[in-house]
């Protein structure tokens, strides 16, 4: 799983291994927080797009068992 995943995108395979990609911004007292759905940008909904192939090859690629 791990070469075939690393052969077709390295990218998802990162996902994987550290977890989802969450759009952050920089709040007023400095903290980063998560970003609200409706402030996302192009950027951030190819992450979100990168986090829904990893679920879909692990679902598929692994099954329910």
């Amino acid at each position: 799983m791990e070469n075939y995943t690393q052969v077709d995108d390295y990218e998802l395979w990162m996902i994987i291994e550290n977890g989802a990609l969450v759009p952050k911004k920089a709040a007023e007292d400095r903290k980063v927080v998560p970003k609200k759905p409706q402030e996302f940008n192009a950027d951030d909904l190819k992450m979100r797009e990168k986090n829904a192939k990893v679920k879909k090859l692990l679902y598929f690629g692994l099954g329910l068992d």
